[in-house]
């Protein structure tokens, strides 16, 4: 299942409200909200930077890997390593790419570091 999030992609721009989005609770709860609607159970949530904060939010308890860039200009290891420590379950793995999209610039190292904790 693929959604966006109000104020992104091709979400319905008027309903968002900076009372319930002024922070990451209100798309925390937007995302709790789809998972109980549609019933769903023994969820990948797959998400790229704020997107994967909010998942990460949503079940913090949940076995979930982390995937830090060893020098990304715009999320620091130490971000990484502030969620290892803070999210039970989680698996934390610093990647030899560089950079913030280690999806495009080192596909074949994120897909395997992917499959590996799959």
């Amino acid at each position: 299942m693929l959604f966006d999030y109000v104020d992104s992609g091709n979400s319905d721009l008027s309903a968002y409200s900076t009372e319930r989005y002024g922070n990451f609770s209100g798309y925390v709860q937007d995302l709790l909200d789809v998972i109980g609607l549609l019933q769903l159970s023994d969820i990948i949530f797959i998400g790229h930077s704020v997107s994967s904060m909010i998942g990460a939010l949503a079940e913090a308890a949940v076995p979930t890997l982390i995937l830090q860039c060893s020098d990304d200009s715009i999320v620091p290891v130490e971000v990484g390593e502030y969620l290892h420590k803070h999210l039970k379950n989680s698996e934390f793995r610093l990647m030899q790419a560089k950079g913030h999209y280690p999806y495009i610039s080192h596909p074949e190292e994120t897909i395997a570091l992917i499959q590996g904790y799959l």
